[in-house]
């Protein structure tokens, strides 16, 4: 197979990295691409941000990613940039123009990955294709320094994996309160609120 297969169907898996502008996505985009488990990986990203510039070999830009269409596409909603990019991307492996494909991150700054689920199992040629594994949710810093902690219009009900990396000075009662707080919206939901957790994160998720 051109494409490393997904345990389910033979799907390349796709991971959501949402959350809002200043919640940290450029920089654990910078771990994620140094990262040992993303050989093989694609980020495909609407953030123009200039210090991911450097990483362009595996790094993809869209248009900017923000809404759906009335029926729910995501695809639509960004002119067909995220279908195209996606369509693009396993044609060019398909024809051995680039390296296989272990898995596609796709980020943007929303915190609803529902859109992109719509689209990736309703759109036939990308439903064939991909398949969507999970969610990983950033948390910017004045969200947690909030008081009292309200997470209700985070996305946190969302996510798989909810990662705030801007936690130093925090006090410990102030983290098991954030802890608390995302548990009670997402009770399944795995936190990480230090650089130190991040690896064990992508050593889990990006298997």
């Amino acid at each position: 197979m051109i494409f490393t297969s997904s345990r389910e169907a033979g799907r390349i898996p796709v991971i959501a990295l949402l959350g809002n502008p200043g919640s940290g996505k450029t920089y654990f985009l910078n771990h994620l691409l140094n990262a040992q488990v993303m050989s093989h990986s694609v980020v495909l990203t609407a953030s123009d941000d200039a210090q991911t510039a450097h990483l362009s070999t595996r790094l993809q830009r869209l248009a900017s990613v923000r809404e759906a269409s009335d029926s729910g596409c995501l695809c639509c909603g960004m002119r067909s940039g995220l279908g195209d990019a996606l369509r693009d991307l396993f044609l060019r492996a398909l024809s051995k123009k680039i390296p296989p494909v272990a898995r596609v991150i796709i980020e943007a700054n929303i915190t609803d990955p529902g859109p992109l689920k719509f689209t990736l199992k309703h759109a036939p040629f990308l439903g064939q294709r991909y398949v969507f594994d999970s969610t990983i949710l950033l948390l910017d810093i004045d969200t947690l320094l909030a008081d009292p902690i309200n997470l209700q219009e985070s996305g946190i009900e969302h996510a798989d994996y909810v990662v705030c990396l801007k936690t130093t000075g925090l006090s410990k009662d102030r983290l098991n309160g954030v802890e608390l707080a995302v548990k009670q919206l997402n009770y399944k939901a795995k936190l990480v609120l230090s650089v130190d957790k991040l690896e064990a994160l992508l050593a889990n998720t990006l298997h």
